[in-house]
Formats: structure tokens, sequence, C-alpha cells
């Protein structure tokens, strides 16, 4: 569970600030092609970047204080709600109910336009067809369909104009975003930045159809805009795109907006990109800084450090942190992260008594793939009630490591195998 809710956590702190950075800076600029990329590629960027293998890219962990040097791999965390329901995952499925829920309407919508759809007379354009539609929908357009509302009174220049402003949809597959966009909506449908974009796309289309609309003629354009939408009220299903719209002040303004491009603003997007990528590096790093020291228990049961005396080595043969082909687990790290953490449990005693904290375990992959030197690198130390507690985890932490199934594929340097020493952070923590 801890994974999906980082996950979440972290994908509506990359929305939020690449909301922020359009709603700021871009939206009110005539750079609507940019906009309209930056609003589609937004939610992928949120819901992406939190799934990198950021760990990956960082080099290895300093060599510990005291200690055998080892390669440290990413945290494992337990939690206690997990520990005592290990088969119930409520997070999950809250998530996935979510998602079948926007998922459900974003077709129920697509339902209500098709079978409105086939009620209406049709007629084969070049590139397009027409459908009219009699009063029951304004003028609007979805895929490549123009839905006519031959009951307002146009003279043909009026209808010439409008005509071109839904083409410019259907050409510019505006459609194909919306629908892109309602999908990111259902997977991200915890984000509230989510359910901010459907209307700034929405009106980044609105920018860019009346752009090619009113090149021959601006403003003409712009008085056909405040006649029409004052004409029409109605219903229109929620994903075609209508000529008429309430947002329609706005649209006549940017129409006369200058055309001045501050290109600054738009690249504003790479240091506000690499901030985000360096604060989701950082989370999804493992700890890589100095070990805590120790220091006195509180009521609260705060984590301390108990060390273990070192591991005897024979001199002759040489553990490496890091080396050239690293040992391989079976299924890759992604893999052994998770073994770790459905194998591990939270000790009882210390569910009881609320300790919390890091245990360090280290071991080494041997030259044919086993693991030995399993050992307590650094771990828990309470005193009083709590000692027993810490001690169970300090055990917990060793057993599961014990006990990974699977034999690993040893590291190599050059065409020698060789031994190669890991530590394991396993975070047991309260939710």
């Amino acid at each position: 569970m801890l994974p999906l809710l980082n996950w979440m956590l972290l994908s509506t702190l990359v929305l939020g600030a690449l909301w922020v950075l359009y709603y700021l800076a871009l939206r009110s600029e005539r750079c609507f092609r940019y906009n309209r990329f930056f609003l589609l590629l937004a939610p992928a960027l949120a819901a992406g970047l939190p799934l990198l293998q950021l760990p990956s890219l960082w080099p290895a962990a300093p060599t510990l204080t005291n200690r055998l040097p080892s390669f440290l791999l990413p945290e494992v965390g337990v939690g206690i709600a997990a520990s005592i329901q290990p088969n119930t995952n409520w997070l999950l499925w809250v998530y996935g109910a979510g998602v079948a829920v926007f998922l459900a309407h974003l077709a129920w919508q697509l339902w209500q336009q098709w079978r409105f759809t086939q009620a209406l007379p049709i007629e084969l354009q070049s590139g397009y067809t027409l459908r009219l539609t009699g009063g029951r929908q304004p003028t609007g357009s979805f895929g490549r369909t123009v839905y006519w509302d031959e009951t307002t009174l146009l003279d043909a220049f009026e209808a010439e104009q409008i005509l071109a402003h839904e083409l410019a949809h259907v050409r510019q597959g505006h459609t194909y975003d919306r629908l892109w966009l309602a999908l990111w909506r259902a997977a991200l449908w915890f984000n509230p930045f989510v359910h901010l974009l459907p209307r700034a796309l929405h009106l980044t289309h609105e920018y860019l159809a009346d752009a090619a609309a009113s090149q021959a003629t601006p403003i003409s354009y712009t008085s056909l805009l405040a006649r029409q939408a004052a004409a029409h009220l109605g219903f229109t299903p929620a994903l075609t795109t209508t000529f008429h719209t309430s947002s329609i002040l706005t649209r006549i303004a940017m129409l006369h907006h200058p055309p001045v491009l501050r290109r600054w603003k738009q690249w504003l997007a790479l240091p506000v990109g690499a901030l985000l990528l360096t604060i989701v590096a950082c989370e999804k790093t493992s700890y890589t800084g100095a070990l805590p020291e120790p220091r006195p228990s509180g009521a609260s049961a705060t984590t301390s450090v108990a060390t273990a005396p070192p591991v005897p080595l024979a001199k002759k043969d040489t553990i490496f942190t890091y080396v050239e082909h690293m040992p391989e687990y079976p299924g890759g790290i992604s893999k052994l992260l998770a073994d770790i953490g459905a194998n591990t449990h939270y000790p009882p005693v210390a569910v009881e008594a609320g300790v919390e904290g890091k245990v360090f375990v280290g071991f080494i992959v041997e030259k044919d793939g086993s693991l030995s030197g399993v050992r307590l690198q650094h771990g828990l130390q309470e005193e009083g009630t709590q000692a027993a507690a810490a001690k169970a985890i300090n055990e917990e932490a060793l057993r599961v490591i014990s006990t990974l199934p699977g034999q690993w594929t040893p590291g190599k340097q050059g065409n020698r195998l060789v031994k190669v020493s890991y530590v394991v952070p396993i975070l047991f923590a309260k939710q």
C-alpha cells in the first residue's frame, strides 16, 4: 500500500506544480499550440515521473562508518496495517473503484453521444461529416462530425466563418485530446488538479479554432461571436465541442490580445521539470546520508541505532561494493524488494508497543549466487518495556533476508566471479 500512496502523493505534487506554472505564466499567452501540448503532457508526467526507477541513476551509497562497505539498496517499507491484514489492500480497492467510476461515466457519455448522433440526418462532405440538428443542439463538432443547427439565422458569410471554426476543431483532432484527457482524469481521479485540466484544454481549443476562423476578418468574427453566444442557450452533450460557449468574453479578449509571445515563460517548463525530477529522485532514492547516531528512547518509541560487531572476513577473498556486472536477483531488484516486503511481518509485540524505525540488514552475494554473512548492520535499540519490541523488529529483518527465495546470478568483475556486499534498509512504520 505504501508504494501506491507514495505514487498518489508524488503525482499530486507534480501535477500541482505544472498547473501553477500554466495558470500563472501560460494561460494568458497566445502560445496556444504550446499550451495545448503542455496540458496534454502534464497528466502523463504526473503519473510517470514517480514511477521512474531513479535510484539506479545515483551512485552507490558511501561507506558505512566502521562497517563493511556495501551497496545500499532502495528502502522497503513495512506497515502495521499491512502486517495485521496482509490480504487486505483497501487503498488499492478504493483507487480501482474510482478509476472504474470515471471510466463508466466516460463510456456513458460516449454512448449518449452515439445515440444522439444516430438520430440525425447525415450529409457527407469532403474530409468531414455534416449532421443537421434541427435546433436540438447548437452547432458544434465531435470527431470528424460537424453538428449544424440549420434553424439559426445566418447569412452566407457568417455561416462560412462558423463552419471554418468547427472544421479547425475537426482537422486539429481536438476531440481526441479531450478523450485522452478524460482517460487520464480517470487514472488520476484522486488528484484535484487533474479536474482543472479539461476546462483549460477546452478554452485552448477554442482559441486555436478562433484563430483559424478569424484570420481574414477578425473584427467581423468578434461581432459574430458576441451575437451567436447571446442567441443560443441549450443542452449540449459533455464531450462535444460547440461554437457557443460560456467563455465567449474570454475568447473575444484573446482575439484582441497583442500577438507578442514572451518566450521566457515557455522556457520556465525546463527548470520546473528539473526541480520536480530532483524532488522525485530524492523521494525515491534510498537513504544515502550519514547513518543516524544513537539517541535515547522516549515515550514515542523513536528510532535509534544498535551496531553489530564487524563480520570477520577472509583476507584472501576481496568483497566488492560495486562491480562491472552486479549480482542479479531472480526477477530483478524490483522483485527482490517486493519479496522482502511481502515476507516481512510487523512483530505483534512491536505493534502493541508502537515501536517503529529503520533497520539496515547487510549480506553478501557469494560467487555461486548464494547469500552469506547476513547481519544486522544497524538496528533499533530501545530501553525498558520497548526493548523487546525493538529486538523483535531486528530479528524479523534478519529472518526475512536469511530466508529470501531463489539463487542470485553472481557478480562479475571482468571475467572473474566475485563477492558483492549489499545493505537493504527496511522501514517499519505505523500507518
